[in-house]
């Protein structure tokens, strides 16, 4: 039976202001009219919402000190589309993404910044941007002089 998010994440985790590191994964979480708030937890630097039936990332936007979040787990859930270039301006220090086994599409992504796209390459070749399944993603990069990407820095894994 699919729980609602944001009354578990209210009532069941006390104490947030001094959790550094959550973890509510295989719980069966979805999102409902109730969106998650994690405007509490001032010390998340990791968070792992695996194995849900979470649809977006729009809960992170709301921590109240986005720049401490180093390590994201949302594999297995039904999260369709990501911002790239939103995501790593408001998480700057986000080194980890696992976003496997999702429907996913990459949003925006000519609006990466160099700095920002230069990441994202940077985590994929370090396995530590995890992604398996985007379709009908297109990479147009409009505004930057990108003249190469280096074959081994993307490789497909399954189709």
């Amino acid at each position: 039976m699919t729980k609602n998010a944001k009354k578990y994440i209210d009532q069941d985790i006390m104490n947030k202001g001094r959790v550094y590191s959550l973890d509510i994964s295989n719980r069966d979480l979805a999102e409902t009219e109730e969106k998650i708030n994690l405007k509490e937890f001032t010390n998340l630097v990791k968070i792992d919402i695996s194995n849900n039936k979470i649809t977006n990332l729009d809960f992170l936007f709301t921590l109240p000190n986005p720049e401490k979040l180093k390590w994201l787990n949302v594999w297995g859930n039904e999260v369709t589309q990501v911002n790239f270039s939103l995501l790593f301006n408001k998480f700057p220090g986000l080194n980890s993404i696992n976003l496997e086994n999702n429907p996913l599409e990459a949003k925006n992504l000519n609006e990466l910044t160099y700095q920002q796209f230069s990441h994202l390459v940077k985590l994929v070749k370090e396995k530590k941007l995890k992604i398996n399944s985007w379709k009908g993603t297109f990479l147009t990069f409009p505004n930057h002089n990108l003249s190469r990407i280096n074959h081994d820095y993307f490789s497909v894994q399954s189709i």
